[in-house]
């Protein structure tokens, strides 16, 4: 709720999806501008999880020896 209240001015709230459907629902978007909008959320999530999963075994891989990195991605040492 915070993210809405702070970036909603700028960007309509458009967080997620689900958030954009709920709009074109109510009327306040055409479907022809849903496709951009998903294309960017869809790219913006790729991005951060790929961002997070580097940070994570960039600062925290060291850190454990390499284990706790190796767990959490699941990958067998061989």
């Amino acid at each position: 709720m915070i993210m809405v209240y702070m970036g909603g001015h700028v960007s309509g709230g458009h967080y997620n999806p689900a958030v954009s459907l709920a709009v074109i629902i109510r009327g306040k978007l055409q479907p022809a501008e849903y496709v951009p909008y998903i294309r960017s959320q869809i790219i913006g999530a790729l991005a951060g999880g790929g961002s997070f999963g580097d940070l994570w075994l960039y600062l925290v891989g060291p850190l454990a020896g390499g284990a706790l990195a190796a767990a959490a991605f699941k990958v067998q040492e061989g």
